[in-house]
């Protein structure tokens, strides 16, 4: 009896996924940003985010974002309806 056991390298099957952006009323006037770190980003990788009202945009953090893929942003307007 021959057993013959060979190591083969498959190659991992992904998925397409975008940034997926998220954001969530936390109930206190406050929003929580949230958003995908993609498996082919490079290390180190800084995000700015950007917040859009009215036709104006602010640039809502002042340093990029380096230490993870969420940001609280306490100056979003809760009580204004988001438009679909």
């Amino acid at each position: 009896m021959l057993l013959v056991f060979a190591n083969v390298a498959a190659q991992r099957q992904a998925e397409y996924l975008n940034r997926g952006v998220h954001a969530a009323n936390t109930g206190d006037g406050k929003v929580f940003v949230s958003w995908r770190l993609l498996a082919d980003d490079a290390t180190g990788i800084a995000f700015n985010l950007y917040r859009t009202t009215a036709g104006k945009t602010i640039k809502l953090n002042a340093a990029p974002l380096t230490k993870g893929t969420d940001f609280i942003d306490a100056g979003a307007d809760t009580k204004r309806p988001i438009p679909m």
